[in-house]
């Protein structure tokens, strides 16, 4: 998001104000055709989100009651901090909206806040203000919470509450706000009001899980008046590890912290990207989008997903790029990653075209004779059938333009060889290309720039890219999705098989086949002794199309023990001490989304007690028995899902990676049933129990590094070690 395409409402007025009605009309939301169409709901597949404005209302007229029931996660942006300075002199009204509420309300430096009170809470916009009366009250105020809140606000909770798996985001900053987050970083007292403002923000919010801290840029290389430090990657580690304590003291652990980050690997390293997930971010929003623009001459894609024409030139970005660095050389689970997507274009004008895969050529900054609002940028529902058409019969330009393909990038673009003007674009078919890497790619998921946008053809495209069956077609979308451009100046084109290779497009993800029943898998059955806990596991359970599982473990045969976790993958009970061998039965039946299920039984022999101690639920011994009946890890080799054994331990990966398995590793699940005690580097669930200096704790939360011992807010003492 690197120049100003975020308009608040305030700046969108001012704009109008001095503006020529002749000089271009203005597009609005409400013109454009909504091709929406519906898909059927998956949590094992890669989630769908996207950035909502609170400016696009405006002049822009964005509906966002056409978007209910669309996305998986919604970003509302943006948030301010109050003591912003001015970054960007082009884009001040933010700012001066940012001040005028800190002042008004007698906020410290650094807390957060909303930026525009009448769209963020105060308006209607068919959902919102039911509870609060203005006349009698008095104005909405952020004090005043999610309850009472009008405006964009209040339409959120209500389509959370119609939809709680909808996941909402606030974020903080972007282009024109993030002058203040080098100074707030710096001091342990700006870090600390700058948290305990999140936390309010939870608290009198609920509605939101996740907090976006967009700060445009670490170490520099944003707007000109922004704050910057050699150090700001340093103490961007700090002020996530501190978050993440602090919401885990405020009882609320489950929330989720997540950035937006330029993606050239030069932004990840200033922002000391690795360190911030070791020290609790969850996700990144990787801006893969903005890599052309106004400020540069060269001709390239704004948006593009790979390229190896110029893979080792510094200047060259892509998706791919990024994310292989950010996976490859830097060690971050793919599933911590976002891919983004665009729906606007970047433009640009006196073009000379001279190459179209690999696409090499030059521009004149200032010519592009096309814009929705701001200069250089056409937005999605804008340029949708006046310069391009989508439909069913596939995709083609309008008015002098057509498609073109890099097949080398794979990436899109509408060029118009008599005007020589040009717009580096996301079309559905790139879309999809980017929602089929995601799935590959094993992503965190897949987003956009800007909700207030997309019509519904991107959007579309993401759900087909990553296999979401539709239920309600408005637009067909399997000719669209296929729709690949001249690929060089002769206008040459590809093979439909050429395409669809391009595009990631196969058989079973246009078509896919009927639904596949999981494979319950309760264990192999094993033997105690004593009086211990009994650690059963169902991870090795599965479903053939990726899908996440449900677990029901009941109790088929013998006496009567009480099942612990019943409804988890790994359940416990506690096998009494036994005059005579006695054994016990369970069942484990595991359930798709769409009600397929399976069944496994485990058996569970208690030995009659004899002196000694063996632990629960597993050997007491640190390496396993079994480990030699697994291949040996490979230093170096790739790994998805295979088992491998390593120190004496067996162990199955989460994902791509070519990680060391250790206990700790969080790309790596420890299969072995063992006892291990423990560790600091050791990564802790809530409910997870571990030995440590002769007593049993039990992890009330997610935590690492935190020790067991009576003073610790964290772990519960539930009695003796269970290997001495």
């Amino acid at each position: 998001m690197k120049t100003p395409i975020k308009l608040s409402s305030l700046a969108v007025l001012i704009a109008l104000s001095s503006m020529s009605t002749s000089a271009f009309t203005s597009p609005r939301w409400s013109d454009a055709e909504k091709v929406f169409n519906t898909y059927e709901r998956n949590d094992a597949l890669v989630p769908v989100a996207g950035y909502l404005s609170n400016w696009g209302v405006y002049e822009r007229g964005f509906n966002i009651n056409d978007i209910k029931g669309k996305y998986d996660k919604l970003v509302y942006s943006f948030m301010g901090i109050c003591g912003s300075k001015v970054g960007d002199p082009a884009i001040t009204s933010a700012v001066t909206s940012v001040a005028s509420i800190c002042a008004r309300n007698n906020y410290p430096d650094y807390t957060i806040v909303f930026t525009d009170p009448n769209s963020d809470y105060q308006a209607d916009y068919g959902g919102g203000n039911g509870h609060w009366n203005s006349e009698l009250q008095g104005p909405a105020s952020f004090e005043t919470g999610q309850k009472y809140a009008g405006g964009l606000i209040g339409v959120l909770r209500d389509m959370k509450k119609e939809d709680p798996n909808l996941e909402l985001a606030f974020s903080v900053g972007g282009w024109s706000l993030s002058e203040p987050f080098s100074r707030m970083a710096s001091s342990p007292q700006s870090r600390k009001v700058f948290i305990d403002s999140a936390i309010q923000w939870f608290t009198l919010y609920p509605m939101f899980d996740q907090i976006d801290i967009d700060w445009e840029y670490p170490g520099g290389g944003g707007a000109s008046g922004n704050s910057w430090s050699e150090q700001d990657g340093e103490n961007y580690t700090l002020l996530i590890k501190e978050l993440r304590a602090a919401l885990v003291a405020a009882g609320i652990p489950e929330k989720k912290i997540a950035i937006a980050a330029g993606a050239p690997a030069s932004k990840l390293d200033a922002s000391n990207i690795k360190a911030l997930i070791d020290n609790g971010l969850d996700y990144v929003h990787l801006m893969t989008y903005d890599f052309m623009g106004e400020w540069q001459d060269k001709l390239a894609h704004h948006t593009n997903l790979s390229g190896e024409a110029f893979k080792n030139d510094e200047s060259f970005n892509s998706a791919e790029k990024s994310i292989d660095y950010m996976i490859d050389v830097l060690g971050i689970p793919s599933t911590s990653i976002q891919i983004g997507y665009a729906n606007y274009s970047r433009n640009a004008g006196a073009v000379d075209l001279q190459s179209v895969s690999p696409l090499i050529g030059s521009f004149t900054p200032g010519t592009s004779t096309n814009k929705s609002y701001d200069t250089g940028v056409s937005e999605l529902y804008d340029y949708a059938d006046k310069l391009v058409t989508f439909n069913q019969m596939g995709g083609q330009g309008l008015e002098g333009y057509e498609i073109y393909t890099d097949i080398d990038t794979n990436a899109d673009f509408l060029f118009n060889k008599v005007t020589n003007q040009f717009l580096s674009i996301d079309t559905p078919r790139s879309v999809y290309a980017k929602a089929a890497y995601a799935k590959n790619r094993n992503l965190g998921g897949i987003f956009n720039w800007m909700v207030d946008h997309d019509p519904g053809y991107h959007i579309n495209a993401a759900r087909e890219g990553l296999g979401y069956r539709v239920v309600n077609t408005t637009l067909d979308m399997t000719n669209i999705v296929k729709a690949c451009g001249f690929i060089d100046k002769n206008e040459t084109t590809l093979s439909e098989e050429a395409c669809k290779a391009l595009t990631g497009i196969t058989d079973d993800s246009v078509n896919p086949g009927p639904n596949l029943a999981p494979v319950a898998n309760a264990g192999k059955d094993k033997e105690v002794e004593g009086e211990v806990t009994v650690h059963l596991s169902g991870s090795a359970s599965y479903d053939p199309e990726g899908k996440a599982l449900s677990y029901a473990w009941v109790q088929i045969n013998g006496s009567e023990v009480s099942l612990t976790g019943a409804n988890l993958a790994t359940p416990s009970f506690v096998a009494p001490e036994v005059e005579e061998d006695t054994s016990y039965t369970f069942s484990l039946t595991v359930t798709d989304p769409e009600g397929l299920e399976n069944t496994d039984t485990i058996v569970v022999k208690n030995q009659a007690s004899e002196d000694g101690n063996t632990g629960g639920g597993g050997s007491c011994s640190q390496t396993d028995p079994e480990a030699d009946n697994v291949p040996a890890w490979v230093s170096g080799q790739v790994y998805t899902t295979e088992t491998v054994n390593h120190n004496g331990l067996v162990y199955t990966a989460k994902w791509w990676n070519k990680d060391e398995p250790t206990p700790a590793t969080q790309s790596w699940t420890l299969t072995s049933e063992v006892e291990l005690p423990w560790t600091a580097a050791g990564i802790y669930n809530g409910g997870d129990e571990v030995d440590h200096n002769g007593s049993r704790w039990q992890a009330k939360w997610w935590t690492q590094g935190n020790e067991p011992n009576a003073s610790s807010d964290v772990w519960l003492n539930i009695g003796e070690a269970h290997c001495q």
